[in-house]
C-alpha cells in the first residue's frame, strides 16, 4: 500500500501538472513576449501623455547600490539602460558565440543568405536617414533605423504559425543575430565619445583572466565569474564605452563546451545507476515509492555529473532568456517608449528626423533586405531554401523594419537634443507599427510552400 505522503504528492502533481506545462509553454512562446512589449509601450505612451511630469520624474529618481564600502548612485533610467541592458546584450553575446561556433553561422552556405540580407538591411536605411538629416542636429542618428527588434519580429512571425515555413523562421533568426552584431559594432565604434585608455586596459586584463580561468584552469565558480563580470562592467562604465559592449565581451569568455571525457562520464553514470539499482534490491521496503537516503544521494551524484558536462553557455542562455524577455526588455520599453506629443503633433511627425526613421524602417529595410538577397541569388552567391519563395523574403523585409527596442536604445546613445529625441521616438513607433502590420499581411496572404519531405520507404512483402 502506498504511503499517505506519496498519495498526497501524486494528487498535488495531478492538480499542478497542467498549470506547470501551461506556464512552460507561455514562457517559450515568442508571441507572449511580443504582446507584453506592446502592452508596456502602450502604458508608457499613455502615462507620458496623461502625466508627463510624473513619468519623467519617476525614471529620474536616484537610488544607490553599495558593496563592501563601494557604492554607485544612479537614476532608475541609468540602472535600466546601463545595467539591465548590459545583461540583455550579454544574452545576445551568448547567442552570437553559440551560433558562430556550433549554430547556423558556423556554415557559410547556410548563413550567407541572411547575412547578405542583414547587411543590406543596415546600410540602406542608414543612408536614407543620413541623406535627409545630414545638415541637422540629428545627423548622428543614422544608426537608429539600422536596428531590428528580434522579439517583436519573431512574435509577428509566430502569429502566422504554420503559414510561415520553418526555414523562414531560421532565416529571420540568423538575420536578427547578424543585425545584432552590426548594432554592437556601430555602438562600439560610432557612439563612444571620450575614451579612458587606462580603464580599457583594466577591462582587457580582467577579460583575459576570465578566459584563462575558464579555458586553462577550468574554473567553474559562479561567484568568480559573477565578481569578474561586475568588475568588467564597472571598468567599461568608466572607460567611456557604453556598458552594452561589456555584456557582449563578457559573453565571449563563457565556454560553450566543457572539456570532459565522455567515456569516463558514461562509466561514472553507469556506476551510479548500478549502485541505485543495488540499493533498490537490498531495500526491504522496495515496493514503496519513497526513496532511501542512499538512493537520494545517488540522485544528487547523477545531478552533479550531468551539471559538470552541461555547457555553461547554453545553461546561462536558457536561464537568462525568460528574465530578459519578461522583465528586462519590458522595463526598458516602459521607461523609454514614453513619447509626450504635446500640442505640436503634426510638427513632431512631419519633420526630417521622424520621416527619415520611418522611411528607413519601412522603405530602406525593404530595398536593403530584398534587394541584397535578390542580387546574391542572381549572382550565385547564395540560394533560396526549397520551402521559401520570394514573397516570403519580401514579407521578412517588412518585418526587419520593426526597430522598436534596439532603435529606442540607439536613440538614447545617438541624440542629445530633447526635441530630436521626441521626434525620433515617434518615428520609431510609427515605422515599427507600419512594418509589423505590412509584414504580417504579406506573409498572411502568401500561401505556405510545403517543406520538402523524404521519400516514403517501401515495405517488402
Amino acid at each position: 500500500m502506498k504511503s499517505f505522503f506519496t498519495i498526497i504528492d501524486k494528487i498535488f502533481e495531478d492538480i499542478t501538472g497542467p498549470f506547470k506545462n501551461m506556464f512552460n509553454v507561455w514562457i517559450k512562446d515568442a508571441t507572449i513576449s511580443g504582446i507584453l512589449l506592446v502592452i508596456c509601450a502602450i502604458v508608457a505612451f499613455i502615462w507620458s501623455n496623461i502625466a508627463h511630469i510624473s513619468y519623467e520624474q519617476f525614471w529620474e529618481n536616484h537610488f544607490e547600490i553599495g558593496i563592501a564600502g563601494f557604492s554607485l548612485n544612479g537614476t532608475i533610467h541609468f540602472w535600466i539602460n546601463d545595467f539591465l541592458m548590459a545583461i540583455f546584450f550579454f544574452l545576445i553575446g551568448l547567442e552570437i558565440k553559440r551560433n558562430i561556433l556550433e549554430g547556423e553561422l558556423k556554415n557559410w552556405r547556410t548563413a550567407s543568405l541572411p547575412v547578405y540580407a542583414a547587411l543590406g538591411g543596415m546600410i540602406v536605411p542608414a543612408i536614407l536617414f543620413y541623406i535627409l538629416n545630414k545638415d541637422t542636429n540629428a545627423a548622428n542618428g543614422w544608426g537608429i533605423p539600422m536596428a531590428t527588434d528580434i522579439a517583436f519580429s519573431m512574435a509577428v512571425l509566430a502569429l502566422l504559425r504554420t503559414r510561415a515555413p520553418i526555414s523562414l523562421k531560421l532565416f529571420l533568426s540568423v538575420f536578427a543575430i547578424v543585425d545584432d552584431i552590426g548594432a554592437v559594432i556601430v555602438i562600439a565604434i560610432f557612439y563612444t565619445d571620450t575614451i579612458n585608455l587606462t580603464q580599457i586596459i583594466v577591462s582587457g586584463l580582467l577579460l583575459t583572466s576570465m578566459i584563462t580561468a575558464s579555458i586553462k584552469l577550468h574554473v567553474k565558480s559562479a561567484w568568480f565569474f559573477g565578481t569578474m563580470a561586475a568588475l568588467v562592467w564597472l571598468s567599461i562604465l568608466t572607460s567611456g564605452i557604453h556598458t552594452s559592449i561589456a555584456g557582449v565581451l563578457i559573453a565571449m569568455t563563457i565556454p560553450l563546451n566543457m572539456r570532459v571525457n565522455k567515456s569516463a562520464f558514461a562509466t561514472n553514470v553507469q556506476n551510479i545507476l548500478n549502485s541505485f539499482k543495488k540499493e533498490s534490491l537490498n531495500d526491504k521496503a522496495s515496493e514503496s515509492d519513497i526513496l532511501s537516503d542512499e538512493q537520494n544521494e545517488h540522485l544528487k551524484q547523477l545531478k552533479t555529473a550531468a551539471s559538470n558536462i552541461t555547457s555553461p553557455l547554453i545553461q546561462l542562455e536558457h536561464n537568462l532568456l525568460p528574465i530578459v524577455s519578461f522583465i528586462i526588455i519590458p522595463l526598458f520599453a516602459i521607461s523609454n517608449a514614453g513619447v509626450y506629443l504635446g500640442h505640436n503633433l503634426s510638427e513632431n511627425i512631419f519633420n526630417d528626423v521622424s520621416i527619415g526613421i520611418i522611411l528607413g524602417l519601412v522603405i530602406g529595410k525593404q530595398i536593403g533586405i530584398f534587394g541584397c538577397v535578390w542580387i546574391a541569388v542572381r549572382l550565385g552567391l547564395a540560394s533560396l531554401p526549397p520551402s521559401i519563395r520570394w514573397i516570403h523574403i519580401y514579407g521578412v523585409s517588412w518585418l526587419g523594419g520593426i526597430g522598436f527596442t534596439m532603435s529606442l536604445f540607439i536613440i538614447s546613445l545617438a541624440l542629445t537634443d530633447e526635441q530630436s529625441i521626441v521626434q525620433a521616438k515617434i518615428g520609431v513607433v510609427i515605422g515599427s507599427i507600419i512594418a509589423g502590420i505590412g509584414g504580417y499581411l504579406i506573409l498572411r496572404l502568401a500561401s505556405p510552400k510545403k517543406e520538402p519531405s523524404p521519400e516514403p520507404t517501401k515495405t517488402i512483402q
